[in-house]
């Protein structure tokens, strides 16, 4: 199962450890930053298909990553 394409690649992954580890809360930082790669290949999935059918992706990708300032 670890080889999903949902998964994060090892070598990410590899690189969010040397990253990241260490100190309190490590492991909950590196499982956030999984589950926001995922949240990211499902938003270009999606815009890739809204392209697909000719539909307006910006929109969307817009709406699901407002700029920094707004969160």
């Amino acid at each position: 199962m670890t080889d999903h394409p949902i998964n994060p690649p090892p070598e990410l992954k590899r690189q969010w450890i040397e990253e990241d580890k260490g100190g309190p809360g490590w492991a909950s930082r590196i499982a956030t930053r999984a589950a926001q790669w995922g949240a990211d290949q499902e938003l270009e999935a999606c815009c890739a298909l809204m392209d697909d059918w000719g539909l307006e992706a910006s929109d969307l990708r817009a709406a699901r990553r407002p700029p920094a300032s707004l969160k």
